[in-house]
């Protein structure tokens, strides 16, 4: 099931939507001028910005996912 939250417009100036500049911070855009470079988000009214710069905070730190299975694992090697 695809997630519907990747839909959701960001940037109401531009129509652009959350998977949108996921594929732009994941391309390379590492702050809120070149998402608005590559992308369009962010380039008017300024309102998404904050929005932007969550996603891309949210890149630089990924969550760390250990699968159930291999917890007892981690926490010997760590």
């Amino acid at each position: 099931m695809p997630d519907l939250g990747e839909a959701v417009i960001v940037c109401h100036c531009e129509e652009v939507t959350r998977r949108t500049i996921k594929h732009a911070i994941a391309d390379g855009a590492n702050s809120p001028a070149q998402v608005a470079t590559s992308c369009g988000a962010g380039r008017n009214c300024g309102g998404c910005l904050e929005a932007i710069e969550a996603l891309l905070l949210r890149a630089e730190t990924p969550a760390r996912h250990v699968p159930r299975w291999r917890r007892h694992l981690s926490a010997q090697h760590a």
